[in-house]
């Protein structure tokens, strides 16, 4: 994994972690247009599930893909 993706995730995980914070009833995940390949999309959606799914264990999560 290259710097770029590196920075890309951690500030993605960031995100995740302030978007957590919402008391949503729901959350969507649609990252299609900001990836290119399938690799990408796994990065992407992998850690901000985990952060998700840990944080509101009981909301539920649609993941939209391509």
């Amino acid at each position: 994994m290259g710097t770029g993706n590196c920075i890309r995730r951690c500030l993605l995980c960031v995100g995740c972690e302030l978007l957590a914070d919402i008391d949503a009833s729901c959350y969507v995940l649609d990252f299609h247009v900001s990836v290119a390949t399938a690799e990408e999309l796994e990065l992407v959606y992998e850690p901000f599930y985990r952060i998700l799914r840990a944080k509101r264990p009981g909301t539920p999560i649609v993941m939209a893909t391509p």
